[in-house]
């Protein structure tokens, strides 16, 4: 009877540590990596995952839990490369609280972003079929416009192409911080534009964000190895959508040239958005990175 008793405790005790490790608490994230050299056919990568969590109102033990990030490397065929559980981040910075626009007559909200950086070196051969970088993380805020968030986690997936296109890639990189507060009737203009070191053609547009895969749920979404696509797409409230995210009296775009993005939010709430960067060489899409953030209005 002691040992029964002594077992259900330490069950419910592992379940009570468990379930914060899962709790809302991120506010974006976007993953890319950097060929740094290469030698006898193996090319060495650098991959930096950056993780985006609200350090006010998120879970203070799921944040903690963040770290070590688990990363994943598969074929372009799904056959699993590495997977790594041990990936520490190496730099933790608070994001600048930028405001668009001012507020009078009224007063702005608490809010606090931070900003965990995970970098990971992989030493991968040419491969006929390339290779996607994997994470995924449980769970969201809660927001405006996804259904469901604090039960979604994210999934992100970066592409190495196929020797047959290149052997020699990097992938774009998001340079400015968003703008985490608007006000309702300001306009708001935010450049969300990406760089390139290959010089590649860059095209931007809102995407849709992934969640986990059908043969994992929300419950185990730290799951190791980390899981191949596909993903399953975020479910939206309607009538916002990914390429409609958030309630606007000028509607919300984005120019898909320069990345600049536009529109006048007329709602209060917390919006998750989500842009996608294409890499193009000679016409031919080689990769897409992601960046997914949250805008407080």
């Amino acid at each position: 009877m002691k040992k029964s008793k002594s077992l259900a405790l330490i069950v419910f005790l592992s379940l009570f540590a468990y379930a914060p490790a899962m709790a809302s608490h991120l506010a974006g994230e976007d993953l890319t990596y950097a060929l740094v050299d290469s030698s006898a056919g193996v090319y060495h990568y650098r991959v930096t995952l950056s993780i985006y969590d609200d350090c006010l109102n998120g879970d203070p033990l799921a944040i903690l839990n963040d770290n070590p990030a688990y990363l994943a490397v598969y074929t372009g065929a799904d056959s699993l490369v590495e997977a790594d559980s041990n990936v520490y981040y190496t730099l933790r910075d608070s994001i600048p609280i930028m405001v668009n626009g001012s507020c009078s007559g009224g007063t702005l909200p608490a809010v606090c972003s931070e900003r965990f950086t995970f970098v990971k070196d992989y030493y991968l051969p040419a491969s006929a079929t390339g290779y996607n970088i994997v994470y995924e993380r449980c769970c969201l805020n809660f927001t405006a416009n996804l259904y469901n968030a604090f039960n979604q986690g994210m999934a992100l997936t970066c592409h190495i192409p196929p020797s047959s296109i290149t052997t020699h890639n990097n992938s774009a990189v998001f340079t400015n911080y968003p703008p985490l507060i608007l006000i309702p009737g300001i306009p708001l203009a935010y450049n969300c534009a990406a760089t390139d070191a290959d010089g590649d053609s860059l095209s931007y547009e809102f995407c849709t964000g992934y969640t986990y895969t059908a043969a994992d749920s929300p419950q185990n979404l730290k799951p190791f190895p980390t899981l191949p696509p596909p993903y399953i797409a975020y479910t939206y409230i309607a009538p916002l959508s990914y390429s409609n995210p958030m309630t606007c009296s000028v509607p919300l775009t984005i120019n898909a040239v320069t990345g600049l993005l536009t529109g006048t939010p007329d709602s209060d709430g917390v919006y998750f958005v989500s842009v996608c960067c294409s890499e193009w060489r000679d016409g031919v899409l080689i990769n897409t990175v992601q960046r997914e953030f949250e805008f407080t209005v």
